[in-house]
């Protein structure tokens, strides 16, 4: 049965499952509460307008006449106004308090969806993100989460006005048939010739808001991360002419879904006052008494008059959930591709106290192999480089060591323990990152080194040391806490890489992974950058990967690979002797 619901109504499944059926129950209960009270809050102004016009009313209920025998009719309405006054505050404090708690909880609901889709994110193998850009999924993070709280808030309401009518709906069929019965008239009139194509419209523009939404995103990330070749290139006005384009379509379908909203009401309190007019007078004409009468047409048109904004507000969330289901849909959607492509981290036990090895890796991205037959051995300690052309496979093999993809051949040890780096959470603890271009946040020097907001300080210090950022950081006003603007714009290259291995020394690695450190720097910041790597001979493993091969001359072994393999390794000057491809690759980098 659970199956089925999902299946046939998978949003509302997801929403459920999303908030807990707990949860979701309490937030039910909550909405019959609101419809039952609001129900009584019309129900007790019956007897009140029934006394106020009519001083015989108390006798003619002989259960009223034992409490109220002494009192006169004055006093009867005052004391009658002053407990439905006091009723009516008890009932606004009720509805505040579960209003309170509804929006808590929608509100929570929002916060762990989006932590839990960032989660997903973070966790997902790194291949899932070639097929789903990272705009794209900033973009569902934000918005569709969003989208997927007010299709909570849209079922709740939909639950809240529809047991709200359904009684309201009952109590005129006791009391009124007539009215009951122009009611439900009206209602099918409205639901058989204008429901349909204003809801169909309604899915429509939810579909293109979200296309459009989504489009919005990517533009504007890619927009933030190319201002700088924008406004060297004078693409100004071209960005701004397809930007425009988007807004317009942004807009137009916003007020088109505002609008289809708003006819609902119009559509709705027409119909609503010719049911009332009509019934009223079916009423009377069948030869009811007008004064016995004008009591109940009092809450007859009090109850219409409330039920045609709860009726007007039940269509609209019936639109809004379906406008916002889309969103949803794709929330969901892309819920699961992250659920199957989620990136499992096993708790391990690793040490590394001797050596780092790779024994005949082989790796193929679909049917094209891209390494083959790799093998090596680190010393701990030592300085690796891993040096070769353009497509030589060094990426690759950089990015199997560093966890970010998986292997299906190759068998890697730590100290002859076997281990896999794609699933070791260990290995992945002793290891540091020093990408080619770093990713810089528009916060504090310290922040962007250490990703906290109250970071240890002794850690942070060793790390600014070691990086050779001391006499930078000491020179600035606010040290540390200087911001460094977005992307690092107010950083030079060299500061930047420098900010990258401060932040890979925080993490105390005891492997230091360098990703073509140096590609961005002049001549002279290169020199001074790698003296400074060489430096950490000793205190930590370093494996640099590079096609610059004064980045790897000093180091103690270099493996040089060319087409996916490794074709020769050994020292600088060895290496200059016995393999051509080296030899090759530095009197070319030797004479440019």
């Amino acid at each position: 049965m659970i199956a089925s619901f999902k299946k046939r109504l998978p949003i509302p499944a997801y929403i459920i499952d999303a908030l807990q059926q707990v949860v979701f129950t309490r937030l039910v209960l909550m909405s019959v509460f609101l419809a039952i009270s609001d129900l009584a809050g019309i129900l007790l102004i019956f007897p009140f307008v029934s006394l106020a016009m009519n001083p015989d009313y108390i006798q003619s209920h002989q259960f009223l006449t034992f409490f109220f025998t002494d009192l006169s009719h004055s006093k009867l309405i005052i004391y009658s106004g002053i407990s439905l006054i006091v009723a009516y505050l008890v009932k606004a404090r009720l509805h505040q308090k579960v209003l309170r708690s509804q929006n808590e909880i929608i509100a929570g609901f929002t916060k762990d969806l989006t932590d839990n889709f960032l989660h997903k994110t973070i966790n997902a193998k790194y291949e899932f993100f070639s097929k789903l850009s990272t705009s794209r999924l900033a973009g569902i993070a934000f918005s569709n989460t969003i989208h997927a709280s007010i299709t909570l808030q849209m079922m709740l309401s939909i639950l809240t006005e529809l047991f709200f009518l359904l009684l309201l709906l009952i109590t005129f069929i006791v009391s009124m048939p007539f009215v009951a019965l122009g009611i439900i008239f009206i209602s099918l009139l409205y639901f058989v010739f204008l429901y349909k194509p204003i809801s169909k419209k309604v899915t429509y523009l939810g579909v293109l808001q979200n296309n459009i939404e989504n489009l919005r995103h990517r533009v504007l990330h890619s927009l933030a991360a190319s201002i700088r070749d924008i406004k060297i290139m004078s693409l100004g006005p071209t960005i701004e002419s397809y930007s425009r384009d988007i807004s317009s379509k942004f807009a137009e379908s916003n007020w088109m879904f505002a609008t289809t909203q708003g006819l609902t009401r119009i559509y709705l309190e027409t119909l609503m006052l010719i049911g009332i007019v009509i019934s009223i007078i079916l009423f009377l004409s069948h030869g009811s008494d007008i004064q016995k009468a004008t009591p109940l047409i009092a809450l007859a048109t009090l109850a219409a008059l409330k039920a045609l904004p709860s009726l007007a507000k039940l269509i609209s969330s019936i639109n809004a959930y379906k406008y916002s289901c889309r969103f949803v849909q794709h929330l969901l959607d892309t819920s699961i591709q992250l659920d199957s492509n989620q990136q499992l981290k096993r708790d391990d036990s690793l040490s590394f106290d001797q050596q780092f090895c790779i024994d005949n890796l082989y790796f193929s991205y679909g049917d094209k192999p891209t390494l083959k037959s790799i093998s090596m051995t680190i010393q701990k300690g030592s300085s690796v480089g891993i040096v070769g052309p353009s497509g030589s496979g060094k990426s690759t093999l950089l990015d199997i060591i560093t966890g970010l993809l998986e292997t299906k051949q190759g068998v890697f040890s730590l100290d002859n323990q076997v281990i896999e780096p794609f699933s070791s959470k260990s290995f992945s603890s002793i290891l540091g990152y020093v990408p080619q271009s770093i990713t810089l946040f528009d916060e504090s020097i310290s922040y962007n080194i250490t990703f906290e907001a109250h970071p240890d300080k002794n850690r942070l210090k060793q790390a600014i040391e070691i990086s050779k950022l001391d006499h930078f950081i000491e020179s600035l006003h606010d040290k540390e806490a200087t911001k460094i603007g977005e992307g690092g714009i107010n950083l030079s290259g060299g500061q930047k890489q420098r900010l990258a291995i401060a932040r890979a020394i925080y993490k105390a690695p005891e492997i230091l992974v360098f990703d073509e450190p140096t590609s961005a720097l002049d001549s002279i910041t290169e020199k001074a950058f790698i003296a400074d790597i060489a430096k950490l001979h000793g205190v930590v493993t370093t494996i640099i990967v590079s096609h610059k091969l004064s980045n790897v001359t000093d180091c103690d072994n270099i493996y040089v690979m060319d087409k996916g393999t490794i074709i020769d390794s050994g020292v600088h000057e060895s290496l200059l002797v016995s393999c051509n491809l080296y030899k090759t690759m530095y009197h070319t980098q030797l004479t440019s």
